[in-house]
């Protein structure tokens, strides 16, 4: 097994289930991780 493509597969298991949660508990854990923005939530580019 390569550990590179465990590390990875791992990893990314976890970012999976981090944006589950933030889809399940809401605006807190939006807030917890900083995604929340002061202007509504919304993030505007130029």
């Amino acid at each position: 097994m390569n550990l590179f493509l465990v590390l990875a597969g791992v990893l990314s298991a976890l970012a999976a289930i981090l944006h589950v949660g933030c889809i399940y508990f809401g605006a807190s854990w939006y807030r917890f991780f900083g995604l929340w923005r002061e202007n509504g939530g919304v993030v505007r580019t130029r």
